[in-house]
């Protein structure tokens, strides 16, 4: 961004010391200073409002960010999500979801995946899914309408108490068509 603030038109040499000086000289250069210093304040609270913060989150919208080298960054852990029956798994509220699965219904559905990325971009989830108390099933449910290629698992899918099962589930074209691979059992 290129700066807007003129300073050509300050008179550095004016007044004239030892001279009678016009008044209107004093008039004109206090105005230019004045429209320079309102112009950078401008400029700075642009920069303030709409710049990468270093101390805060940042929302980067829909922009894309090119030629980044990422070093030792990681996916927020969500708090655990308590799911009894049918869920809907917000895209925008992060790519890291941990699942827990109670109560007496025996199968859990994600019967619809909302808020993915553009259709020209790669959504990509990543699923932890525990049980409590028994054996539960796990299902992506053709969420939304999606045709779901299953690369790895068929659904349902046991879940077993006091293990954790994870998933990978991402989509190419905004959530039309999902892949889901099963990627293992943590425990």
């Amino acid at each position: 961004m290129a700066s807007n603030i003129n300073i050509n038109n300050i008179d550095q040499n004016y007044p004239v010391a030892g001279q009678d000086n016009d008044s209107q000289g004093f008039r004109d250069n206090f105005q230019n200073i004045k429209t320079a210093l309102n112009t950078a304040k401008t400029e700075i609270t642009t920069l303030q409002d709409e710049s990468v913060n270093l101390t805060t989150n940042n929302d980067f919208g829909d922009n894309e960010i090119s030629k980044a080298i990422l070093v030792d960054t990681a996916v927020k852990a969500p708090a655990t999500a308590t799911v009894d029956g049918e869920t809907t798994i917000d895209f925008q509220s992060g790519t890291y979801k941990r699942i827990l699965v109670t109560g007496e219904n025996p199968t859990v559905n994600i019967p619809q995946l909302i808020n993915f990325s553009p259709s020209d971009s790669m959504s990509h989830i990543i699923y932890d899914v525990r049980s409590e108390g028994t054996t539960k099933l796990f299902t992506i449910n053709n969420p939304g309408g999606s045709t779901i290629k299953e690369a790895t698992l068929t659904f349902p899918f046991s879940v077993e108490p006091n293990k954790r099962y994870i998933f990978e589930c991402w989509s190419p074209d905004g959530g039309s068509t999902l892949f889901v691979k099963y990627l293992g059992l943590y425990e």
